[in-house]
This record gives C-alpha cells, sequence and structure tokens, in this order.
C-alpha cells in the first residue's frame, strides 16, 4: 500500500470515528472555536478558498497542508467533492502529518 493511500484511510478512519468535518463554512466555524487541529485542502482548490483558509488558520494557530483532489477527499469523507477537511483529534493530526511527511521524503 502507497503512502499516499494510508493517508487516505486515515482520513476515512478519522471520518468513522466523527473527527473529521467537511466545507469550508463548517471548518471556519470549528476553527474559531479551536475545535480544529488540522486542516486539509485539496489540491485543486481555488486561491480565493486557499488565502480565506490559509488567513483563519494562520490567526488562530491551526496547522493546514495541501493534500489530494477534492474527489479523493469527498470519497474518503463518504460524501461528494470536499476541498476543505478539519480534523479534530491530535493523534489523527499527528498520525496523518507524519504519513504525509513520509510521502515528501520519498518524494526528494
Amino acid at each position: 500500500m502507497s503512502e499516499m493511500q494510508k493517508v487516505y484511510n486515515m482520513i476515512g478512519l478519522c471520518n468513522k470515528a466523527s473527527r473529521l468535518i467537511t466545507g469550508q463554512e463548517l471548518c471556519e466555524k470549528q476553527i474559531r472555536r479551536n475545535n480544529v487541529f488540522l486542516v486539509i485542502i485539496a489540491t485543486d482548490t481555488g486561491q480565493n478558498t486557499k488565502k480565506e483558509m490559509t488567513n483563519i488558520c494562520h490567526h488562530y494557530g491551526v496547522d493546514l497542508v495541501e493534500f489530494g483532489t477534492g474527489d479523493m477527499l469527498g470519497k474518503m469523507t463518504g460524501k461528494e467533492t470536499r476541498k476543505v477537511i478539519g480534523i479534530k483529534d491530535l493523534g489523527f493530526k499527528k498520525e496523518i502529518l507524519k504519513r504525509m511527511q513520509a510521502i515528501g521524503e520519498m518524494n526528494e
């Protein structure tokens, strides 16, 4: 199994554990309430959405990464295309970032 697939599997597991939220508006609300530890933005997200989410994550000190496509993030969450998802669990955040780092090291 590829490292990329392991990240998608962790996102799916996080969703099943009800520790994931989807959609820009809901993520913004939960970030403001300090309920989100990691925001994942699809690589095919529009520039305006990326800028808005980058600004709010920076302001509230939430980690933000770009990963996957909106279709794949949607598939892992059991919904249609999703461009923004939020991870509400510190353990899932650490594991997802660890697996993403492994992908980065493999690509270098």
